[in-house]
């Protein structure tokens, strides 16, 4: 029984997560703030060598994202499980609510350009010929997997092939596409 609460607890967690996400990207400086809140929450400085927030020392750059140093870290742990089974567990539980959090507005002016770009690439006729070749320069994710994405598309869509890539590894890409285009087509 107590497996059972602490696995709810930890989904519960995660969607908190996301839900302080996407508030953070209404702020001014939205996809900043959102980011850094992911960097300093749900990473460590090993793990995103280019998240500089992780390395400062300097509470002024916390104050500006809205965090505070008992943050740090706040949800690796929650995190941990990216599966397919899990995250679409928790997108049917929770959609109504993370998609009403998004005007249409806000999606157009914050997403809209991102979710289309991470469809069409995972659309495109190249696409599982480019996975294929990242897995081959970057056999496991790394700090260098980014670098090796570029150099398999010269730097044209790396960070779309970096994300698919990341969802290959981690078994989630369908369910992840699949929420994508529930996404899309909830604001068209």
């Amino acid at each position: 029984m107590s497996a059972v609460l602490y696995s709810a607890d930890k989904n519960q967690e995660a969607v908190e997560f996301i839900k302080n996400c996407l508030e953070r990207s209404k702020m001014e400086y939205g996809y900043t703030a959102a980011l850094r809140y992911f960097q300093y929450t749900a990473t460590t400085s090993k793990n995103n060598p280019y998240s500089y927030v992780l390395e400062s020392n300097d509470d002024n750059v916390l104050a500006e994202a809205n965090l505070t140093k008992a943050d740090r870290g706040r949800y690796l742990a929650v995190l941990r499980d990216r599966s397919g089974p899990r995250i679409a567990k928790l997108w049917k539980e929770n959609k109504q609510e993370l998609l009403a959090m998004i005007s249409k507005e806000t999606y157009n002016g914050h997403y809209a350009s991102k979710v289309n770009s991470l469809i069409a690439y995972r659309e495109s006729k190249g696409y599982r010929a480019k996975i294929n070749a990242l897995k081959k320069k970057s056999p496991r994710l790394s700090t260098k997997t980014i670098e090796q994405a570029g150099a398999v598309t010269n730097w044209d869509g790396y960070k779309d092939l970096a994300f698919w890539y990341r969802r290959t590894v981690e078994k989630n890409d369908k369910v992840v596409f699949g929420i994508l285009k529930e996404v899309q087509a909830n604001y068209k």
